[in-house]
């Protein structure tokens, strides 16, 4: 029953979406929403429980409220007048200054991730192309961010799953727009990119570049052939190393290629959707907790302050141990923090951020820098739909303005006092 509903509904909002003037980046949100929603709704059906009504409504309202919200500023703002003078300008590159700031950017983030990769000791994906055996893949990969040795992650993450793929693409696509040959810097950037990306063994913010470069130059660039391969090629090169970790990770030697179709297909579709289902059926039975998680989480940042365990607890219920995170989804979070209103309120909260976003983004200029940047963060703000809001400062959206503000906007005099 909650299947077919949740089918119907994206339905309509897939036909609410296709009247907008300006379809990016509402129909990108939609998608992913769209993912959450039909696939909690088939685990709704598979695993009957008492809170499922109330999960099932609570998305439906994220996903009214956040299309309530959007939808009224789109045409209160006028943006597709403002969208049209946006697409006829040219992609300006930055001047020499901001290039070695970006560039500077580049290198130490490149730094930073070889020094946290040689402090672990140890790098998955060399690893596995080198031929090492593993007794236990699972562990050896969760040992790279929560082991003994603790090398704080979630700030070395900043440098090497948002900035670096942020500089990276912006080097290659200047010298691209300069015209000239990128084939040797290539071969040079993009092995580099999928080992810092992918070497603790997740595969998540390696797809999650990909795809926020894929919003980047459906926002900037028109359709092209070129523009065509080059998605295709990355396409192709992302599923192999997706694979290649798929395969180690569930062991399926056995299984070959049919079996790691079936891993990613689960992966994209289900799994998450079963720890957001699992975590909702937690937090139903829990008193509300009035924001205090969500503070929690947030005071979490700060070195030697655990933050909260809800993630973990989830994993222990589903696996057995606590030695790992199962995130509650965003619709969870926000009701075990405030009930069914904080619903509403976040997810309006979120369609006006991605409408004035979008408003800014039109209004400036077509820097590419500056494209690459928004593209992220209206990729991370869309497709990141777990952990509650803390999983946006965690991944890197706040990181990502404090990099497009210092490029862009500081003195060259301030630096220097800095």
């Amino acid at each position: 029953m909650f299947f077919s509903l949740s089918i119907v509904i994206i339905l309509f909002f897939v036909l609410l979406v296709s009247f907008f003037k300006i379809k990016l980046p509402f129909a990108w949100f939609l998608f992913f929403y769209a993912n959450f929603f039909i696939g909690t709704a088939w685990q709704m059906d598979l695993f009957p429980d008492e809170s499922n009504l109330i999960h099932f409504f609570s998305i439906l309202a994220g996903l009214t409220s956040y299309f309530a919200v959007s939808s009224m500023l789109v045409r209160r703002w006028n943006l597709s007048d403002l969208q049209e003078k946006f697409i006829k300008q040219p992609v300006i590159i930055s001047s020499p200054l901001k290039n070695n700031r970006i560039f500077f950017f580049l290198l130490f983030s490149l730094i930073i991730s070889a020094i946290y990769y040689i402090s672990i000791g140890q790098n998955i994906l060399f690893m596995i192309l080198a031929g090492t055996e593993f007794e236990d893949f699972s562990g050896t990969r969760i040992s790279m961010y929560s082991g003994e040795e603790y090398y704080y992650p979630g700030y070395v993450n900043q440098f090497k799953n948002t900035i670096f793929p942020i500089c990276a693409a912006y080097y290659l696509s200047s010298e691209a727009l300069r015209s000239k040959s990128i084939f040797l810097k290539l071969l040079i950037l993009v092995p580099i990119g999928i080992f810092i990306l992918a070497g603790t063994g997740q595969r998540a913010f390696l797809v999650h570049s990909f795809l926020a470069l894929c919003l980047t130059y459906f926002l900037t660039f028109s359709f092209s052939k070129k523009m065509i391969f080059n998605l295709f090629l990355g396409t192709v090169i992302v599923f192999i190393v997706f694979s290649i970790l798929s395969f180690f990770y569930y062991d399926l030697s056995e299984e070959g290629f049919f079996g790691v179709i079936v891993k990613l297909v689960e992966r994209i579709f289900f799994v998450q959707q079963e720890g957001g289902l699992v975590g909702f059926h937690v937090i139903y039975d829990l008193p509300r907790a009035y924001l205090t998680e969500w503070w929690a989480s947030i005071v979490g940042i700060l070195p030697n302050v655990s933050g909260s365990d809800l993630a973990h607890q989830i994993h222990e219920i589903m696996y057995g141990s606590s030695r790992g995170t199962v995130p509650i989804s965003h619709v969870g979070s926000a009701y075990y923090n405030g009930g069914f209103f904080l619903v509403l309120v976040f997810f309006g909260i979120l369609g006006f951020f991605h409408t004035y976003l979008f408003l800014r983004f039109i209004s400036g200029k077509k820097l590419l820098f500056r494209c690459i940047c928004y593209g992220f963060i209206f990729h991370y703000s869309s497709a990141l739909l777990f952990g509650g809001p803390f999983t946006y400062i965690d991944n890197g959206l706040i990181t990502i303005f404090i990099l497009l503000y210092i490029v862009q906007k500081v003195p060259a005099i301030t630096l220097r006092r800095i």
